[in-house]
């Protein structure tokens, strides 16, 4: 049963690891005084808000029986699918608003004072941008919606949305130990990669909206009309 819930979360939660304003703001950390340990300050901010809507998502499906009860496990099916369309629209709204300039970005601007606040702040930003993020939340109420429709019962399904939300921070921790690895050159590999993904966020969050939205719409599509 375990691999049955880790073969639900391992995709979603590579989606979910790449998320370049995220990915950003932990860059800009790690070039900071002290840059490792304010990375994972950030890390377990958002790490602790993802697990804890994991929870309260597979705490609500089993309530709600969607693993047991044939109606209401249809009505996991469509939540998947609403959620698959919500993120094939989402594709669309970043295309059309897509920014002229991308480092002149309000977003880019804010996350680059990051590295001026204390620890207890960092903390509690790693979490609000957790919260906010536009594709990880929908992402984790489907998958945690999922993962309990295979009868895994919770304490496997808890697990699996634990590892669900590890996956989707293991990109934010990886600048801390790029500093801690290789400190001379950490300098210029987290100054390219900052540039990389400003100039290209449009485009990865593109795609990957396109490819989780169209894997869950195909997901649910057959347990609906089967």
């Amino acid at each position: 049963m375990f691999w049955t819930v880790l073969g639900e979360v391992v995709t979603p939660g590579l989606g979910a690891a790449l998320s370049p304003m995220l990915i950003v703001a932990a860059i800009v950390l790690g070039s900071a005084p002290s840059g490792p340990r304010k990375v994972f300050t950030f890390s377990t901010g958002v790490f602790v808000v993802m697990a804890v809507i994991g929870m309260l998502v597979v705490l609500g499906a089993d309530k709600a029986e969607v693993a047991t009860v044939p109606s209401r496990s249809e009505g996991g099916h469509i939540l998947g699918l609403i959620v698959g369309i919500l993120l094939c629209g989402m594709a669309w709204l970043t295309y059309k608003n897509r920014p002229t300039n991308s480092e002149d970005s309000s977003s880019v601007k804010r996350l680059t004072s990051l590295d001026t606040l204390p620890d207890p702040r960092i903390f509690v930003m790693g979490m609000v941008l957790g919260l906010v993020n536009v594709k990880n939340i929908p992402l984790e109420i489907s998958v945690g919606t999922n993962v309990v429709q295979t009868g895994a019962g919770v304490p496997l399904s808890l697990i699996g949305m634990l590892v669900f939300s590890a996956m989707a921070c293991s990109t934010l921790v990886t600048p801390g130990v790029i500093v801690l690895a290789a400190p001379e050159k950490s300098t210029r590999i987290l100054g390219h990669a900052r540039k990389v993904l400003i100039a290209n966020n449009t485009a990865i969050m593109i795609v990957l909206y396109l490819m989780l939205g169209t894997n869950l719409i195909s997901k649910s599509l057959g347990p609906l009309f089967a």
